[in-house]
């Protein structure tokens, strides 16, 4: 029996050879005008077409190689963004962005890398990673790998603790814009990326990933069958279960379960007060009380009865509120048993009554 060849697909060594060298992020070939570096001939002569091209960018002086690459190029002059998802509305500048962007939203991540199997929604997207692999950008300090230039000048933020990207609206200061416009939308309510599965809505990406997790069971507690959605918060969750506390106050021996929460004891302790108010300039040790203090300002009232549809700025007065429709009286007054629905008004009938 003959084999039907016709079909089949030839490596050769070369060829097999190129590739490895793209993975690894090995580029020998260097273009002489601009320095850009290939992992093949081909590439580069390709890549030299461009500096011959008649289309180019009357702005920059960018080339392109043909008419549709100079027009989506133009578009980061004019800031015209024509590509429109229509799950999210986030627009872009190329259709290729776009289509990308979609994957996101689908979970569909056909390209991988061949190093550590991680999956990603764009062919640049897998580019971007395999130069942490290559070790392209290396941080010399902790030999941290990035992606690119930027994610290494951001990470290198990290040791020198600058942090040049401050919010207008609470103070707060990022190393990086990315982070500042992550931030931003915690003051403006913009969730763009929404999870397919329980349409619960994030403000960036990476939150959105994470959230996956749960969903997964990625991270699962073997204790009570509790999902998180990292390695990090499921370490946290475990301390709920063994009681260890193992962040300690140095000023007052007082422990925590939480970093985070250590770190908000301290300032009790400092008097410091990061979170400043840009209307009233009041200051908070909490962002959280900051977020709500803001509704003053705004007169955003978030939390509604479902039985009159009175709105409360905060969720605390909700709950004093709903005592009025249950009847509920949790505080009671010990010399005389007399049962009142708020802190306020048995600590007002003390004072009237029993003081005298």
């Amino acid at each position: 029996m003959t084999a039907d060849v016709s079909h089949c697909v030839y490596f050769t060594d070369e060829s097999v050879n190129v590739r490895r060298k793209i993975n690894a992020g090995e580029n020998c070939y260097s273009c002489t005008q601009c320095k850009k570096s290939f992992a093949c001939q081909n590439g580069l002569s390709n890549h030299m077409s461009i500096h011959r091209s008649k289309y180019k960018c009357t702005e920059c002086g960018k080339c392109c190689p043909n008419s549709s690459r100079l027009a989506e190029h133009c578009r980061r002059h004019t800031g015209e963004k024509p590509f429109e998802c229509t799950f999210c509305s986030k627009r872009f500048t190329a259709l290729r962005q776009l289509l990308a962007h979609i994957r996101n939203h689908g979970g569909q991540k056909p390209y991988s890398c061949e190093e550590c199997e991680k999956r990603f929604s764009s062919h640049l997207s897998l580019r971007l990673h395999m130069n942490i692999h290559s070790g392209k950008y290396k941080c010399i300090e902790c030999g941290k790998c990035c992606c690119n230039s930027q994610h290494l000048e951001d990470h290198g933020r990290s040791h020198s603790g600058e942090k040049p990207f401050l919010c207008t609206v609470c103070g707060k200061r990022f190393r990086s814009s990315r982070s500042l416009v992550r931030h931003g939308r915690n003051h403006s309510g913009d969730k763009p990326y929404s999870c397919d599965e329980c349409e619960k809505r994030f403000p960036s990406l990476h939150f959105l990933y994470e959230h996956k997790n749960i969903h997964r069971g990625k991270y699962k507690c073997l204790e009570c069958g509790k999902c998180c959605y990292n390695s990090q918060q499921l370490a946290d969750h475990r301390r709920s279960h063994t009681g260890e506390k193992p962040f300690l106050c140095t000023v007052c021996s007082k422990q925590f379960r939480y970093a985070s929460h250590l770190v908000e004891h301290s300032r009790i302790h400092s008097g410091e007060k990061p979170y400043k108010c840009h209307v009233c300039d009041k200051a908070f040790t909490h962002y959280r009380t900051l977020h709500g203090h803001m509704r003053v300002h705004t007169g955003d009232k978030p939390y509604m009865c479902h039985m009159c549809d009175k709105a409360f700025g905060h969720a605390p007065h909700l709950i004093a509120h709903m005592r009025i429709h249950t009847g509920e009286k949790p505080y009671k007054c010990s010399p005389c048993g007399r049962s009142f629905r708020n802190s306020s008004s048995l600590l007002q009938h003390k004072r009237r009554v029993h003081s005298k």
